[in-house]
Parts: C-alpha cells; sequence; structure tokens
C-alpha cells in the first residue's frame, strides 16, 4: 500500500499542533499519547522528535504518570500574577468607559493615559499605559489613534538657478 503525502507538510504539521494545545482535553490526550509511546519501547527522545515536546518534558510526564497514575497527566491550576483591579472595579471602569470621559470627571478622549489617570484617582491603582490598553480589549473597546493631518506645502517660488563655480 502506498503511503498518502500531505501538501505542505510544514504547514499542516503547525496546524494540527496549534489544533492540539488550543483545548485542555486534547493536550491530556497528547500528554497520553507520549506517555504510551515510551511504555512501547520509544525513548524519551525518539518521542519529542516524532511529536515536537521537549524530552525533559516527555520525562517529566512519564515520571508523573509513574508516581500517580492518570490525574497528574491533566491541566493544574496555574497560578498567575493577581489582578491589580477587582472584578467589581473592573466592572466600574467598564461602564465608565462606555460613557464621555466628562462624565466622570475627566478631560480629553478615552486613552490608554486618561484611563491610568482615572485608574489612579478613583481606586488608587497604578497601572502603566499599555496595562490600560489591554483592559480597553477587555471591555471589548478599542482605542483609536487620532489622524494625524497632513500640513500642505506652500509651492516653493523658482529661483533662478545656482551656479557652481569651479576653483582653479
Amino acid at each position: 500500500m502506498k503511503n498518502p503525502l500531505i501538501p505542505n507538510s510544514n504547514e499542516a504539521i503547525s496546524a494540527i499542533q496549534n489544533e492540539i494545545h488550543k483545548s485542555k482535553e486534547s493536550r491530556y490526550c497528547h500528554r497520553l499519547h507520549c506517555v504510551l509511546l515510551v511504555a512501547k519501547g520509544m525513548s524519551c527522545h525518539q518521542v519529542s522528535l516524532l511529536l515536537g515536546d521537549a524530552p525533559g518534558t516527555i520525562a517529566l510526564w512519564v515520571r508523573r504518570f509513574k508516581a500517580h497514575d492518570f490525574a497528574t497527566l491533566t491541566e493544574r491550576e496555574r497560578s498567575g500574577r493577581p489582578a491589580s483591579l477587582t472584578e467589581h472595579q473592573f466592572k466600574i471602569v467598564e461602564k465608565a468607559l462606555k460613557e464621555s470621559p466628562a462624565l466622570v470627571g475627566m478631560d480629553g478622549p478615552w486613552n490608554g493615559k486618561a484611563l491610568l489617570r482615572f485608574l489612579h484617582e478613583r481606586f488608587g491603582v497604578n497601572l502603566r499605559e499599555r496595562q490600560c490598553q489591554r483592559l480597553f480589549r477587555k471591555a471589548g473597546l478599542r482605542v483609536s489613534k487620532p489622524q494625524s493631518k497632513v500640513k500642505k506645502t506652500k509651492k516653493r517660488q523658482k529661483s533662478a538657478p545656482s551656479t557652481i563655480s569651479k576653483q582653479r
């Protein structure tokens, strides 16, 4: 039987790996497959070459599986940096962003710097402008950049051509 070929295999591999990493369930199944291949006699290095994970990561999954069975291959909760705003504060910010800045005591249009000032004055929270821009996206809003006006230049008056004298 002839092996079927996949056109654009590099693109297909990338797309398949992206699909694997999309959900918790598919990542769990992927870990199971890696452990299964090691159980069938492949080395962690061989599995890593085949499936694209680091050999050390595969060895970790195998050690966890041997020590604690299937439960350790599932996704664990990841701790991250705690949010600067509480959910209640974010709802207040979200509501304020959907209104005119003047209604909440701010001047000018809503942008990263204006939100930064609002958060500092209202909640005593100090964020950077980039973090404030992320809050706009989280609220489902976009900040548009102001359009710059192109200055019209005056037409140059034609002047007499300059002459360059040659030195002798």
